[in-house]
């Protein structure tokens, strides 16, 4: 008898959790991809913009030439690290940033991170994350809001990590700025601040 209630199992449908016969599950075929990126500073900068497009412009694309698209819809900040040098007169120098509370709709204020090097081996250097319970630390999308300001000197390194979703939608959004000399399908790292500025520059790997 057991014999015959095993077989009858086995062949009847199994159920799932909800009580239905079984499907193939349903899962999420977004891409998303975490990354760390090193900047240079070429030049020093007071008050350097950082907005969305500085982040989704950040990876790219090249379908010509001389045009780049982004390759992300959506991006998530992790963090943002910084070392300010100081110069060989040793004279202490400083570096912040500050995430943008001022737009409407970041529900929150703004707050600003500083640090300033002292003697020969002690760099000003400082991490950190969007402010919890804001909108920079959610998933951005494109726009040209304000995320943070940014002060440092020459050769400041800034390591910046993140989430990115990839576009998968088929449309091509362009870069902000201008592309040449690019390999026709490539993928590119572009300058922390390539929509106003090209001095944050990667560093180790090919850009444009």
């Amino acid at each position: 008898m057991r014999g015959n209630q095993a077989r009858y199992r086995q062949g009847r449908p199994r159920k799932g959790r909800g009580g239905g016969t079984n499907h193939p599950p349903s899962f999420e075929p977004t891409i998303v991809v975490h990354r760390k990126v090193r900047f240079q500073a070429t030049a020093a900068k007071s008050a350097d913009q950082l907005t969305a497009a500085s982040f989704l412009d950040m990876l790219c694309t090249t379908p010509t030439a001389v045009s780049g698209t982004q390759i992300g819809v959506f991006v998530r900040i992790r963090s943002i690290e910084m070392w300010a040098p100081m110069p060989e007169s040793l004279v202490p120098t400083s570096c912040y940033l500050e995430w943008n509370g001022l737009t409407p709709g970041m529900f929150g204020k703004s707050v600003r991170v500083s640090d300033t090097s002292m003697g020969a081996n002690s760099v000003a250097h400082f991490k950190t994350s969007p402010p919890a319970g804001t909108q920079l630390a959610g998933w951005i999308g494109s726009g040209t809001q304000l995320i943070a300001l940014m002060s440092y000197p020459i050769n400041t390194v800034i390591d910046v990590t993140l989430d990115l979703v990839l576009r998968d939608d088929g449309t091509a959004v362009a870069v902000t700025g201008a592309v040449a000399g690019a390999t026709v399908g490539a993928t590119y790292t572009r300058a922390l601040n390539s929509p106003v500025d090209n001095n944050l520059v990667p560093r180790s790997i090919s850009t444009i």
